[in-house]
């Protein structure tokens, strides 16, 4: 299981192919002059908008899910794209963006270096948990030309995320195993996928787990991806 970044523009046809084009926007009518108003008093004056923006919402994984990130990891912060996990130190992190998709890519320093990190994030409402899960074994398929791919479990977390454990067989003939994250806000969807070569992944489990359990989102604040989002 190794991708490259230039590998990972698979994903943009695969998202990008699947998203519906955005309609042209509708000029505004042509407004007729109005009327000169007259001037405001000093009293009447608006208020003036308060230069501190709002703090931003977390939506953090629950609880159970939880596990403790080693205190030498380092955090990815990607705010204004919503997000941020956290990786061993040293790990170095590649980035793609294109059509307003967002690809990240981390390649793990020894002794983790089995590991592979991807996380998609892009705008797309429309898409809940069941085209998500399409998605994710889309961008699989394309990234690894994987055949027998298996979804071997997935649990709701709660209406926010889902999680994925699920194995393929690669390009190089080897199996894989990886779990995935799919997240969803508002309008932000993101998915993290973190595995290795299925003969290391056992031995691996506490690192892959401990990255997608640091997984947080900066809500909007609208009230996450809905009551009904993993339906």
């Amino acid at each position: 299981m190794r991708w490259s970044i230039v590998s990972a523009l698979a994903l943009v046809l695969a998202v990008g192919c699947d998203k519906k084009p955005e309609a042209a926007p509708t000029p505004p009518p042509v407004a007729s002059p109005a009327a000169p108003k007259p001037a405001a008093s000093p009293a009447a004056a608006a208020p003036k908008a308060s230069a501190k923006p709002a703090t931003a919402k977390t939506a953090p994984l629950p609880d159970k899910v939880k596990h403790a990130v080693p205190t030498d990891w380092e955090v990815r912060d990607h705010q204004a794209k919503g997000f941020s996990f956290h990786v061993p130190a040293g790990t170095k992190e590649h980035q793609e963006s294109k059509e307003g998709i967002d690809i990240y890519l981390a390649e793990l320093p020894k002794p983790h270096d089995s590991i592979q990190v991807f996380v998609a994030a892009f705008k797309d409402p429309a898409k809940k948990v069941p085209e998500m899960k399409v998605l994710v074994e889309k961008v699989i398929k394309d990234l690894d030309t994987a055949a027998d791919y298996k979804l071997v479990k997935e649990e709701a977390l709660s209406d926010q995320y889902t999680l994925l454990d699920v194995t393929w067989t690669g390009t190089d003939k080897k199996k894989n195993h990886a779990w995935v994250l799919i997240a969803l806000d508002v309008t932000d969807r993101y998915f993290m996928i973190v595995g290795s070569d299925e003969d290391k992944f056992k031995a691996s489990e506490d690192t892959v787990g401990a990255i997608l359990a640091s997984f947080d989102m900066y809500s909007s604040g609208a009230g996450s991806a809905g009551e009904h989002a993993t339906e």
